[in-house]
């Protein structure tokens, strides 16, 4: 062996959004590299190299070639992962770049291992240890040397210690911690969707493999609590996928406060680094796949190249190198020891890896108490100021309004001796001003400005609901529901994408101030991106009013805090706390408890957290909940909701016929004031349009304005009363609702 070389897996494909395929570890190599290389240089008298795409002509495309498969994407590396017969030429291409050598690797796939086996070179292959909450990441260490391991594993870190960690996150997090867990509940973890510890049977397993032992879960425990993986890309068709088992709730908690949890009793997943971990915890670790890595803690174990060897932070320095490496390759003699002061997180931080560790780092918490007195002082002044301030402010309020009186006498004036001589009208985009007996005619629409100056955007997201509401079109027309649900199996939920465009192009638009996400399709939030589009929403910093209007049920399969933080005004239609008259308003009786706790999780969060949403429940009268309003007002201001919305049921644009009323459909709020979009990006003509007929155009192709101000809308407004979806409708708003607020005394 005549030198040691560094590398990581050189087959592994990243392929970007335009098809262009590069080396999935190409930014971290060079981490790996310069981590490694100076204690081993310290260690060895032969040169220690980078073996990477950089500082040699290794070509990827050709080793796939020569393993008969062709290089498309991620998947083509699944195929050769484990190959079993590699061909000879493919064996002897790699030789070429690593005879004579000892290679150290970050994750080599198992075709490489092979390929050493074949030509007896040995490797040592790095990988993150799946215990990942001490005060620093480490590393598993495998090899194919005998003489290697059985020296690697006299330096093992002692399992022991992980008991301790994790009873101190314990401590850590009861003392801030108030579980929300509902008792003998089952924790899922996810993973990506790609990753070698899922590989099996040249694929890689996925969740949907698994829905019979899900249904099992279901069985045995009292709730299934997911938690996806952040990088997996796939999300939204994993939280579809089970929306179809009612005991499983989406969670974005802290994967180690979950862990701590009593209620917590068993750790799913298909075959993650967290099932190592839970064992610390005291849970029941449940794998659905195999288990991806052996550990052996024994300082005396037998060799196995399938064992992984578990290292802490003794590989940083040159003794460990030399000691390791005595039996295989020449070391310096005589290595004076070198002990390295202790830092927390420096592995971590070098790499960038941290999964669930940060919010239990004491630096931060140390900073985020820092913060926290620094806030308290910072309101502390302004309390002790806000007397003198409001003292000036009222000062200035009287001289502005003295001033505003004189400019009103002022204009007053000024505006009456105008007219004689010179006024405009307007008449939509067509404006004539008038000069004595002088008629000019022009046109001048500036650049924010729309027709009629509209001041709401509503988008309905989905088509997707989890009630049978009564009063629906849902329930009334279930035929074309089943039409529409075929139709549109595939596509039921607005992309991000059309829904990033909407908002582009609505924030230049000053009247638009009110927005939300509703609509007759269905409710808003069995889009499993909800939260991220209100995020979006609140971001652009245009809307006043950011609303959502819901029946309230799957309010906990999202992440409240996001929700509650750039939402304006959360919506929540109830009609009533009897379960006998919910369940024939809303179709299940068995709904409204969870209605109710999601409106208490919601309480909860906003008296505890300073955000924006103001927490709404509407109460909409009918045939079928007459008299039930003042005991529902009583119920929800002793619970603590904001406010309380009656208002009276609707035509819901001809579902109920006998409410047709064209006088108050003429006078519709809807018809000029809302801008709506459906689910599919199409600009219809309100929130009730259930027919998705007529459109005027969809946000791939037109602007707002073009749609808004465009002929077929112009036409459309002319004889709207005898068309669709007008022609049956009531109209609404509180005109024709008789709609109260009633808000909670302060």
């Amino acid at each position: 062996m005549n030198k040691i070389l560094i590398s990581s897996d050189l087959l592994r494909p990243l392929v970007d959004s335009n098809g262009h395929i590069e080396y999935f570890h190409k930014a971290r190599l060079d981490k790996y590299y310069f981590s490694l290389v100076y204690q081993i240089s310290q260690a060895v008298n032969v040169p220690v190299e980078k073996f990477s795409y950089t500082n040699t002509d290794f070509d990827i495309f050709k080793f796939y070639s020569l393993c008969n498969t062709e290089l498309r994407d991620v998947y083509s590396w699944l195929n050769i992962y484990d190959l079993q017969d590699i061909p000879n030429n493919a064996v002897e291409y790699y030789n070429k770049y690593i005879e004579n050598s000892i290679v150290i690797y970050h994750e080599a796939p198992n075709i490489i291992k092979k390929i050493h086996n074949i030509l007896n070179i040995p490797y040592i292959d790095l990988n993150v240890h799946p215990i990942r909450f001490l005060d620093d990441n480490f590393w598993g260490i495998l090899t194919n040397n005998e003489h290697i391991f059985n020296r690697i594993k006299k330096h093992q870190i002692d399992e022991r210690s992980f008991y301790i960690y994790a009873n101190l996150i314990k401590s850590q997090v009861k003392s801030w911690y108030d579980s929300k867990i509902e008792p003998d509940s089952l924790l899922f973890t996810g993973q990506t969707n790609i990753d070698k510890s899922l590989y099996s049977n040249n694929k890689a397993m996925t969740i949907y493999d698994f829905e019979d032992k899900i249904k099992e879960f279901g069985e045995k425990y009292s709730k299934v609590y997911y938690k996806a993986h952040p990088y997996n890309d796939d999300l939204k068709n994993i939280y579809e996928f089970l929306e179809q088992f009612d005991f499983v709730n989406i969670i974005d908690e802290n994967f180690y406060k979950l862990c701590s949890d009593e209620n917590i009793k068993a750790v799913a997943s298909i075959t993650s680094g967290t099932l190592y971990e839970a064992k610390y915890f005291n849970k029941e670790s449940i794998f659905l796949g195999k288990p991806y890595i052996n550990l052996n803690y024994d300082k005396n174990c037998e060799y196995s190249e399938f064992t992984t060897l578990s290292i802490y932070n003794e590989f940083l320095t040159p003794q460990f190198w030399a000691d390791i490496l005595q039996d295989v390759l020449d070391v310096k003699p005589n290595i004076v020891p070198l002990v390295l002061p202790h830092r927390t997180n420096e592995i971590r931080t070098a790499f960038g890896d941290y999964w669930g560790q940060t919010e239990l780092d004491p630096s931060v918490k140390i900073n985020e108490k820092i913060v926290n007195n620094k806030i308290a002082h910072l309101n502390q002044d302004i309390y002790n100021n806000k007397k003198e301030l409001l003292n000036k402010i009222e000062q200035l309020s009287h001289k502005i309004e003295q001033i505003s009186y004189k400019i009103y006498d002022l204009y007053t004036i000024l505006t009456t001796k105008a007219r004689k001589i010179f006024y405009k009208e307007n008449h939509g985009q067509k404006r004539i001003i008038h000069i004595g007996p002088l008629k000019i005619k022009y046109k001048k629409i500036a650049k924010n400005e729309l027709f009629n100056y509209p001041h709401s955007l509503i988008i309905d997201t989905t088509i997707l609901c989890n009630n049978n509401c009564s009063f629906c079109w849902r329930k009334n027309n279930t035929e074309y529901l089943k039409q529409i649900q075929n139709k549109y199996s595939q596509n039921h939920t607005m992309p991000f994408d059309v829904f990033k465009r909407i908002i582009d192009d609505a924030v230049q638009y000053d009247s638009l101030r009110w927005f939300s996400c509703s609509g007759p399709m269905g409710d808003p939030m069995m889009n499993p991106q909800i939260s991220d589009f209100y995020e979006y929403v609140n971001k652009k910093r245009h809307f006043k009013d950011i609303c959502v209007n819901t029946n309230g049920l799957s309010i906990n399969k999202h992440n409240i805090e996001k929700l509650m933080n750039n939402i304006t005004e959360f919506s929540i239609s109830v009609d009533s706390i009897n379960p006998n008259t919910y369940a024939k308003i809303h179709g299940n009786a068995n709904f409204l408890p969870q209605v109710i706790e999601n409106i208490k999780m919601l309480i909860n969060y906003k008296n505890n957290n300073n955000c924006l949403a103001k927490i709404v429940v509407r109460f909409t009268e009918n045939e079928i909940n007459q008299g039930e309003f003042e005991e529902f007002k009583k119920f929800f201001l002793n619970l603590g909701v904001d406010e309380i919305n009656y208002t009276q049921i609707h035509g819901f644009a001809g579902v109920h016929k006998n409410l047709k009323n064209q006088n108050a459909a003429k006078s519709c709020q809807q018809i000029l004031g809302a801008i709506n979009f459906n689910f599919m990006g199409d600009m219809t003509t309100c929130c009730v349009n259930w027919q998705i007929n007529p459109t005027f155009g969809n946000i791939k192709n037109n602007t707002i304005k073009q749609m808004w101000n465009n002929k077929k809308m112009q036409d459309w407004l002319k004889n709207r009363l005898t068309t669709e979806p007008c022609k049956d409708c009531s109209g609404i708003g509180s005109d024709v609702q008789h709609s109260i607020k009633i808000q909670k005394e302060h």
